[in-house]
């Protein structure tokens, strides 16, 4: 009778467990999903325009092109693009940000469900990827490729993990390469930094150092590649590129825009290093320096010194010299985009991206129950206590310039 009793008790344990473990993947499916879903009904999805229409333009027929691979595979369904074709495959790619972003946040909630401090922190943190300017509402209805680099790599972190598909995630990390080369400075960090943490985990296997060295190298050479590609196309001058690529666009290009574009390939493929540099300066430092300082200090150094003080807390709790390397390289990890900053003028969205980074290395962290991450937040924790108005007003601080 005990025995009995005992097993259906524990069937019913193990039937709750499987329950909420379903939710934990089922909530963010239905938010995010649902948000996505509003956005289409409400018909918020764009076509591809501006600079970023040639990235559905581009083929390989004149030889290898960066960011060239989504218009290369237009290429083989159909001849021409139009404006309704762009749209529907930006929508596909928001579609697949969606799903890997859902199932990444269903995983660390999954595995912190027995844990209701770990899992707070994952919520939290969840929560505030979704909700930054530049997050996931702004790449749902935006046109340019930043959403499907970041679907990649997120499917890449969550395959990460498993036993046998984790052979997949180099695949993914040449495909997002492929897709744009920028991937290297933004989301590539994520899925390094986790390829590297499960090297080390799994007590250095040769399976996952295999996975983590074929990444890196074909990541690394591919980029390089894409920069040295650049400049072999074989085009005499900026208004033939345009006229090459063009003729597929089924639509039309004012003037102005077909300025635009040769003036953008002018720079691209065209200027030497000389001139791409004293076109950044003209940038930052003659025409929008004063909005790049304003970013830089009241956005990237207060959150780049918190993030550091974490890491470098995590650095201390840990008595591994390998795991402490792991940490070091989360806290550097925003001078990997720094170069980029200064190369293409957007530096608040680079913030955001090398931002999510830090945040889902935090998920991911603490959805592997490491010692040194999950003591840290209870450092912080018990500090915020003891120094709540301070906290309060750091938190007000945030929000109003970071988050809002």
């Amino acid at each position: 009778m005990n025995l009995q009793s005992t097993n259906k008790f524990a069937f019913f344990t193990e039937k709750h467990r499987k329950l909420v473990t379903f939710l934990c993947y089922l909530v963010p499916f239905a938010v995010l999903g649902g948000y996505l879903v509003s956005i289409i009904l409400r018909g918020l999805t764009i076509p591809a325009t501006g600079y970023y229409l040639i990235q559905y333009l581009y083929t390989y027929d004149h030889g290898f092109v960066a960011r060239g691979f989504v218009g290369e595979a237009i290429s083989w369904f159909f001849d021409t693009v139009s404006d309704k074709l762009t749209e529907q495959v930006s929508t596909l790619f928001a579609v697949l940000l969606t799903v890997s972003l859902s199932l990444c946040i269903g995983k660390a909630l999954s595995k912190t469900k027995d844990k209701p401090e770990h899992f707070f922190i994952v919520a939290v943190l969840s929560i505030l990827i979704c909700i930054c300017p530049v997050g996931f509402p702004h790449y749902c209805i935006d046109d340019r490729m930043d959403k499907l680099t970041w679907a990649l790599a997120l499917f890449g972190v969550f395959l990460a993990g498993k036993k046998y598909a984790i052979w997949l995630v180099p695949a993914l990390c040449v495909l997002a390469t492929l897709v744009n080369p920028v991937f290297l400075f933004t989301s590539m960090i994520l899925t390094s930094i986790i390829l590297l943490y499960n090297f080390y985990t799994s007590n250095f296997s040769l399976k996952n150092g295999i996975v983590c060295a074929v990444s890196y190298i074909s990541m690394i050479a591919l980029g390089l590649y894409s920069l040295i590609s650049e400049k072999k196309l074989g085009f005499e001058s900026p208004n033939e590129m345009v006229d090459f690529y063009f003729s597929r666009y089924d639509g039309t290009i004012s003037e102005t825009l077909y300025n635009t574009f040769v003036n953008g390939w002018l720079v691209d493929y065209f200027e030497d290093a000389a001139g791409i540099i004293e076109f950044c300066h003209q940038l930052y430092f003659s025409d929008n320096g004063s909005a790049f300082v304003i970013d830089l200090i009241f956005l990237m150094i207060p959150t780049y010194t918190l993030t550091s003080l974490f890491w470098k807390s995590c650095i201390k709790v840990s008595d591994n010299k390998f795991h402490r390397f792991i940490f070091f390289l989360c806290a550097i990890s925003p001078i990997v985009y720094f170069p980029i900053v200064f190369l293409i003028l957007q530096s608040s969205k680079y913030f955001y991206n090398n931002l999510f980074v830090q945040m889902a290395l935090m998920i991911f962290f603490v959805s592997q129950n490491d010692c040194a991450v999950t003591d840290t937040f209870k450092k912080a924790f018990e500090w915020i206590k003891n120094h709540l108005i301070i906290s309060v007003c750091a938190a007000i601080y945030f929000l109003s310039v970071v988050i809002l």
